[in-house]
């Protein structure tokens, strides 16, 4: 039976939203699931449908009283949108300054209610910083998924690096449902594209997802290490590929964590590198999309610091 592109593309409105409003900064909730959704719908009615929908998942993520104090954001910036439809200025730096001055005000009133401190202006501060910051990544964002550079690689491994921080808590015996997944992606770009591919998108998931549940830093390592050595077995196969970042993740078990943890970490890695030999085909069509042109990283005959400056400045 064919889905039809609006039917897919509400589909993945809903599990869009549902995921992003579970993103937090610190165990603190930032409302980053506005700019995809004010990025993926025009129509009013639908665009209601999802921020009740995000309402309700904040709701029951986080606590009735962030439920609350999202709905307040959600109206007044709602209201705001629609009367800057009649004003005749520069949208984009209007609707930023909007994002922030509204939820600042928003989340520094509910802390006064509380036992406000001088803190809670920084915090109030990191949460409209970071809320304009989703706003502008998602306006950015291109959807369409036709051509990957290696600047839409970044914004699209950042994507993923925030759902997967949504799957933290989910286990089954022990093993992470995020980490396979994320072992999945790495392995996968280390098998079919190469280093640089493979160790970016390594320390992009790894520190979205470490930072979002304000853990250690392992998960950064134990990705980025097993993608490096990883990459360097590609050419001896599949499974050569997955011994590689086992042997990755064996190092940093000796030197970091103990072996304890790395019981649990092979049987992610087993699950991830069986997804990945029963998807082989269907990763080499999506090597097609890649467009390797050079901007942030660089080859040695670069100059590395002003690719960096380049693409840094595109970013945004």
């Amino acid at each position: 039976m064919q889905i039809s592109i609006q039917k897919r593309k509400d589909i993945f409105n809903y599990l869009g939203v549902f995921l992003l409003s579970q993103m937090s900064f610190m165990r603190m909730f930032i409302p980053f699931v506005v700019g995809f959704i004010e990025k993926r719908e025009e129509d009013l009615y639908k665009k209601l449908i999802l921020y009740g929908m995000s309402i309700l998942t904040v709701s029951l993520r986080f606590s009735l009283l962030s439920g609350t104090q999202y709905l307040i954001n959600v109206i007044v910036l709602l209201t705001s949108f629609e009367v800057l439809k009649y004003i005749n200025l520069e949208k984009s730096k209007i609707e930023n300054m909007i994002v922030f001055g509204i939820t600042f005000v928003n989340t520094l009133v509910f802390n006064i209610f509380g036992e406000f401190v001088v803190y809670d202006i920084v915090i109030s501060l990191l949460i409209s910083s970071l809320t304009v910051l989703g706003y502008q990544f998602f306006q950015k964002f291109d959807f369409s998924f036709e051509e990957i550079d290696e600047k839409n690689f970044i914004k699209i491994t950042t994507l993923i690096g925030m759902i997967l921080a949504t799957f933290s808590s989910v286990e089954v015996f022990n093993i992470s449902i995020r980490d396979i997944i994320a072992i999945y992606v790495v392995l996968s770009l280390a098998y079919v594209k190469n280093i640089k591919y493979a160790v970016l998108s390594g320390i992009i998931i790894g520190t979205i997802c470490e930072i979002v549940n304000a853990q250690m830093g392992i998960l950064i390592v134990s990705l980025t290490l097993g993608g490096f050595i990883a990459a360097l077995f590609k050419e001896k196969g599949r499974i050569a590929t997955c011994i590689g970042f086992l042997l990755g993740n064996t190092m940093l078990a000796y030197y970091l964590v103990g072996y304890e943890l790395l019981i649990a970490k092979f049987f992610e890695i087993l699950f991830a590198g069986s997804l990945m030999i029963l998807t082989e085909k269907k990763l080499q069509m999506a090597t097609n999309m890649f467009i390797d042109s050079p901007l942030m990283l660089a080859t040695a005959g670069n100059n590395i610091l002003e690719n960096f400056s380049d693409t840094s400045e595109d970013l945004y």
